[in-house]
C-alpha cells in the first residue's frame, strides 16, 4: 500500500503513523502520475488525483468527509465510488482490485458527469490554462513518461476544437 500525502500535508505524520507497518510505504517524492499509473485502485478525499485516476482508467474510491456540502463541490467525487467511511472504502477497494474491469468503482454515469463538467468549463477564464495542463498530463501518460515539463501552448482555435469524446 502506498500512501502519498497531499503536497500541503506533513509526510512525517504519515511516516510516523505507519513506520512499523511493512505493508505501507509513505512516499511524497516524484510525480504523482507515476503512482497512479502503477496503482490497482486510487483512494482519495475530494482530490484532483481521483479525477486523474479516473481519466487513466483506474478504479477510484473517495471517502466522504464530515462536511457533505464540501464533497459535492468536486467532480473527482462524482466519478468515484463514494464510501461513507474507511470500512466501506476497504470493501470497495478489495472489490475493485479483484475485478478484471478497470472502471469498477466508478458510478454508472461517471462518463456523462465527466463530459458535462469539462464542456461546461469551456467558457471559463481558467479553461485554457487548465486544459493545457490536463492535455499535457494525458499526453505524458500516453507516452508512458511522467516527467515535469512546461505546459503545452495551445492556440484558442486548438482549444475550442479540443473535444472530450462521448464515452457512453
Amino acid at each position: 500500500i502506498v500512501v502519498r500525502p497531499h503536497p500541503s500535508e506533513n509526510a512525517e505524520f504519515w511516516s510516523d503513523l505507519y513506520d512499523a507497518d511493512e505493508q505501507v510505504s509513505v512516499i511524497q517524492d516524484g510525480n504523482h502520475l507515476t503512482w497512479i499509473e502503477g496503482a490497482a485502485c486510487v483512494v482519495h478525499t475530494s482530490c484532483t488525483t481521483g479525477l486523474e485516476a479516473y481519466v487513466m482508467g483506474k478504479p477510484v474510491v473517495t471517502i466522504k468527509t464530515a462536511v457533505p456540502h464540501w464533497d459535492a463541490r468536486f467532480v473527482s467525487n462524482a466519478v468515484s465510488q463514494v464510501a461513507d467511511g474507511p470500512e466501506q472504502a476497504v470493501d470497495m477497494v478489495l472489490a475493485a482490485v479483484s475485478s478484471s474491469e478497470a472502471t469498477v468503482g466508478s458510478p454508472a454515469d461517471a462518463n456523462l458527469v465527466f463530459n458535462r463538467y469539462f464542456r461546461s468549463q469551456a467558457d471559463s477564464p481558467n479553461a485554457q490554462p487548465n486544459a493545457r495542463l490536463i492535455i499535457e498530463a494525458l499526453e505524458q501518460a500516453a507516452r508512458g513518461r511522467f516527467e515535469e515539463s512546461a505546459p503545452l501552448a495551445l492556440t484558442e482555435t486548438q482549444f475550442r476544437d479540443a473535444h472530450v469524446p462521448d464515452l457512453q
